[in-house]
């Protein structure tokens, strides 16, 4: 099992070591424009300080740091926020850790903070992703073509949302 605790100065460190450990198309992969590579303390302490975000570090039950994941662009007026920043650590992907991750933010989401639409974007050739996102009721809204250069390719970037009522329908008939 996990649990989330806000994203803290202390948990920068952790995050830091993680995305510095990849390459900086990797960490492209995760963060999109947000960052540069490599990533820095400055960086995450302005990151960390958006007025407008939920930022967690992940934790395993046994209290051992396992990933990070953020709502962001929370909107209480339209009652909308994206999903952002999604990272598992190395030694714990494969573990199925992204979807209680997911089941939680969505969970936050639509129950507590009582939004109706919760979106984000996945590049087009993250099929594990894409997957995942579907199965819990996400709806491409559209495909942004070549929107993002790496490595001189250009990445397509999908749009994906669901809404409350798809959400509730879609575990209540589970």
């Amino acid at each position: 099992m996990i649990y989330f605790k806000k994203f803290t100065a202390d948990d920068i460190p952790q995050l830091t070591e993680w995305i510095n450990a990849g390459s900086e198309e990797d960490m492209f992969r995760w963060s999109g424009i947000t960052f540069t590579y490599p990533i820095d303390k400055d960086q995450l302490s302005l990151y960390a300080g958006e007025s407008d975000a939920e930022i967690y570090s992940i934790w395993t039950s046994d209290h051992h740091p396992c990933g990070h994941a953020a709502l962001r662009k929370i909107d209480n007026y339209h009652r909308s926020a994206r999903i952002g920043k999604l990272f598992i650590a190395p030694a714990y992907r494969g573990l199925g850790i992204t979807p209680i991750i997911l089941q939680k933010l969505l969970h936050r989401s639509f129950y507590v903070l009582n939004l109706n639409r919760v979106g984000l974007g996945v590049f087009a050739e993250n099929e594990r992703a894409l997957r995942i996102y579907k199965s819990f009721g996400f709806h491409i809204d559209g495909t942004l073509r070549e929107y993002r250069r790496i490595n001189d390719r250009y990445l397509d970037l999908i749009e994906m949302s669901v809404l409350y009522r798809e959400f509730t329908e879609r575990w209540r008939s589970l």
